[in-house]
């Protein structure tokens, strides 16, 4: 990340709500949730909400600053959307967390878009594994693309506001939707 990045991050990007980064190198989620936390401002408070796309030795970063944020506007039931998500497709067992067979993915990911007041029409999924820390572990990641209608307005928003699923300070989670008014 260059230096002129850096200091917009610091800065908040002087009330910019959200910020594209571009990140050289190979950077493990660790080292982007560090970049991320490490330079937003003081008065962010809680967790940032990011998300990130991987390009050859790149990774750009696409980053709620959380500065002036307020509700996102109720989205209309029945409005028609398509949506991206990046997901960490675990279940909770007994003992502990297992990943959700390849198989299951793509299903699993539609219950969570359900739950998040979405009827979807199409779904496609990509999993991958995203290296972690300095002890290089791996945690499973699936880039959901979707198409459908809102069915919930209140849950919708609450997805978009706050994100869905697991680790997202670690930049899972977010939605990237296109609302269209029916």
């Amino acid at each position: 990340m260059t230096g002129p990045e850096l200091k917009a991050l610091r800065n908040g990007a002087r009330g910019r709500r959200f910020l594209t980064l571009r990140v050289e190198g190979d950077a493990s989620l660790i080292d982007l949730h560090r970049i991320v936390c490490r330079n937003l401002p003081a008065n962010h408070g809680g967790r940032p909400l990011f998300s990130f796309c991987r390009e050859d030795s790149r990774t750009r970063l696409l980053i709620d600053t959380g500065v002036g944020k307020i509700p996102s506007p109720l989205p209309v039931p029945g409005a028609r959307c398509t949506l991206v998500v990046r997901l960490h497709p675990v279940r909770r067992s007994g003992a502990g967390e297992r990943v959700v067979p390849k198989k299951d993915q793509v299903d699993w990911a539609r219950a969570k878009l359900v739950g998040a007041g979405f009827d979807i029409d199409r779904i496609s999924g990509e999993f991958s594994w995203e290296i972690f820390g300095k002890n290089r572990l791996s945690i499973a990641s699936l880039v959901i693309a979707a198409t459908g209608t809102v069915r919930d307005s209140l849950r919708v928003r609450e997805a978009i506001d706050n994100g869905i699923g697991r680790m997202k300070a670690f930049g899972f989670g977010m939605l990237l939707t296109d609302l269209v008014r029916p």
